[in-house]
């Protein structure tokens, strides 16, 4: 019942434009019961942060897949936007989405960030793999001794050239991109 009054009677407070950092804390402590025990309470904790209240020259946010990080020089990989259902980023006491690129700009610089640059990251990975020879050579050799022969077959494999030089050239590498946006904070 206290999660759902706070969660309606939020909106009526934030009168800045904040987010709702959606990763709680637990806050355990100890107090005596009536009966003389002992007993621990454990209190989550969900706290905001306020973008107006940001003191830097500059801040960061890295564009993900699913929630974008924010990162000053104090707080560090704030989630924001979601692709689901549930957002955490309010703007004026009304909740508002932040899916793309043109959602970031226009929310930060409505509030006084000034777009500096952007920047993206390409992680490149090699992968080879060595496929192994497919071709294989039989050799016999006959040996007569006097009314009785033998014959054995050696079986060794053939190099495959081309499996080693497709596994190491083509689709060898895979690259994995980040983008991330800094604003400078024109409200200093």
């Amino acid at each position: 019942m206290k999660k759902l009054l706070v969660l309606l009677l939020l909106p009526l407070f934030s009168f800045g434009q904040i987010i709702v950092n959606k990763e709680t804390t637990k806050e355990t402590r100890q107090y005596i019961a009536e009966d003389g025990s002992t007993k621990t309470q454990v209190k989550k904790i969900t706290r905001t942060f306020n973008i107006t209240e940001i003191q830097d020259e500059f801040i960061e946010i890295r564009l993900g897949k699913n929630y974008h990080l924010l990162s000053t020089s104090k707080h560090k990989n704030i989630k924001i936007g979601s692709q689901s259902k549930y957002w955490n980023v309010y703007d004026g006491g009304v909740l508002i989405p932040m899916q793309d690129e043109v959602d970031i700009l226009n929310f930060f610089s409505k509030y006084g960030f000034e777009y500096f640059k952007q920047s993206t990251t390409t992680s490149t990975r090699n992968s080879s793999a060595y496929v192994p020879p497919t071709n294989y050579t039989a050799t016999s050799r006959t040996t007569n001794f006097g009314s009785f022969s033998r014959t054995t077959t050696d079986i060794s494999p053939t190099p495959s050239f081309s499996g080693i030089f497709n596994a190491l050239f083509d689709n060898a590498a895979s690259s994995k991109s980040s983008k991330s946006i800094i604003f400078k904070n024109n409200n200093n």
